[in-house]
């Protein structure tokens, strides 16, 4: 740290000179880390009462989750279904079974590119799958 603090004060290195942060500047950090800190324990309080709203949008977007906008959302949406029909709906709960059926209504087929065509096929046939199966309900417990 010595050797830093020496050879920054003079030549290229002085860039990397270290000014102390004013009081003001530290009272606007301290004042912006409380806020995320209770944000973070009312997410997580509302997290643990399963009363968490997650947008339906893409994060990096912006815009609602579509196939075909966004490769990444494709994959995961094709994987997620990919997954839940080699155990027959098992773990599909109503709520995301009417996800998925709506991002795959919402999106354009055709922005899917040709070279997936044998994935999206299997896509297609899973989809259908979905369509064709009952989400499980849920049993009261007494």
């Amino acid at each position: 740290m010595v050797f830093v603090e020496v050879l920054s004060k003079v030549g290229p290195l002085r860039k990397l000179r270290c000014k102390p942060l004013t009081v003001q500047v530290q009272d606007q950090f301290i004042k912006g880390f409380d806020v995320s800190v209770t944000r973070f324990e009312s997410d997580l309080s509302d997290l643990r009462n399963h009363d968490l709203p997650l947008p339906e949008k893409n994060l990096a977007t912006g815009k609602p989750v579509r196939v075909g906008d966004y490769i990444l959302a494709d994959k995961t949406y094709a994987k997620l279904l990919n997954n839940l029909e080699k155990h027959p709906f098992r773990s599909l709960t109503p709520a995301l079974r009417q996800d998925i059926l709506s991002f795959y209504q919402e999106g354009s087929v055709l922005s899917i590119p040709k070279d997936h065509s044998r994935k999206w096929k299997r896509t297609v046939r899973e989809l259908e799958a979905l369509k064709a199966a009952s989400a499980p309900r849920r049993i009261a417990s007494h």
